[in-house]
């Protein structure tokens, strides 16, 4: 969650060689290859079915669906004085992304929180940041989700063969 524009989902594979297969299933606007901006799975469930049972496994596909939540924030140095220390930090992609990120940012404002107190209050400003960052509480974003989400596992059953799911259709 968190990734991409509010409420719209993505396709994540960390199998370059099945977007093609997942485009023609689910759609090709929504599927995201592998990038050097997501994060490596390590252990993956269709890792372990390939170990135990690899024949199986060929005919697997293996996706995440996520969703957005809160948008990046932009690079904003204003606050930062040196101009040297700016310039050093727009260098530095690492420390960019880490600036830019809204989920991240809200990660660490709540990680810093719990540093200075663990036992920070539920109500604590940055607490509620960080369920933001993960969870839009409002009833356009639930709407949206649930119903791609209907969408894309009608989409799933559909592919492997079972056509009968009106319970899943969308509103």
């Amino acid at each position: 969650t968190g990734l991409g524009k509010n409420g719209v989902d993505t396709l994540i594979t960390m199998d370059e060689k099945i977007c093609d297969r997942l485009g023609k299933i689910y759609g090709r606007s929504h599927i995201k290859p592998p990038t050097g901006d997501m994060y490596k799975v390590q252990g993956s469930t269709l890792d372990i079915v390939g170990s135990l049972a690899p024949s199986t496994a060929k005919d697997l596909l293996s996706v995440c669906q996520e969703f957005g939540t809160i948008p990046m924030l932009g690079l904003n140095l204003g606050w930062l004085a040196p101009t040297s220390l700016k310039n050093m930090i727009v260098q530095i992609p690492v420390l960019n992304a880490i600036l830019c990120d809204g989920v991240l940012n809200a990660m660490l404002e709540e990680l810093v929180a719990w540093c200075k107190n663990p036992k920070t209050p539920l109500t604590h400003p940055s607490k509620g940041r960080l369920l933001a960052a993960f969870y839009d509480q409002s009833a356009s974003w639930k709407e949206r989700i649930l119903d791609r989400g209907r969408i894309v596992l009608s989409q799933s059953l559909s592919h492997i063969g079972i056509k009968k799911h009106g319970a899943l259709s969308s509103k």
